[in-house]
């Protein structure tokens, strides 16, 4: 994945879970300090276990998720003349996975684009990806929106430019 940049899943989440880590470590601390440590050791373990699950989820967000769809993806046996679509594409994670295994076919994203679901989500960033991966010329992105009802249907189209 040289030179793409795809982002962290729900990067609010991130700092959220680091704060109440820091949090139950810092009560911990001082109630080790001021009372004892048998006192300290709800905190300090609770703090521990939560820090090992941010990790975890850093690694999946990071690294995890890219191992399992290329398993996924080289599973399907695709004869690569095939249309793909990527509901929810993000910053193109699968969508330009997928678009490796598709040299004749044409791989098509579209997604929301909100930076609150994974940062940096914008079709600029996707495309940005798509063109550091070598396959812009097969991939095309779309942003839509259905908001209510049918009748309050939007849709805005992106593609590459070669």
């Amino acid at each position: 994945m040289p030179g793409a940049r795809y982002g962290m899943d729900a990067p609010y989440g991130f700092g959220f879970v680091g704060l109440v880590v820091l949090g139950f470590w810092g009560t911990g601390l001082v109630m080790a300090v001021t009372a004892d440590l048998a006192a300290a050791l709800p905190a300090l373990v609770s703090g521990t276990l939560l820090a090992g699950c941010l990790a975890l989820s850093l690694h999946v967000t990071l690294r995890g998720k890219f191992l399992v769809w290329r398993d996924v993806l080289d599973e399907l046996d695709l004869r690569g003349d095939e249309r793909l679509l990527d509901l929810g594409c993000g910053r193109g994670a699968v969508l330009l996975a997928a678009a490796r295994h598709l040299p004749q076919g044409r791989a098509v994203g579209v997604d929301l684009w909100r930076g609150r679901d994974q940062s940096g989500n914008t079709p600029a960033a996707t495309l940005r990806n798509a063109r550091a991966e070598g396959v812009a010329d097969r991939v095309h992105v779309q942003g839509a929106t259905c908001a209510g009802s049918r009748t309050r249907r939007r849709a805005s189209t992106w593609s590459c430019p070669a």
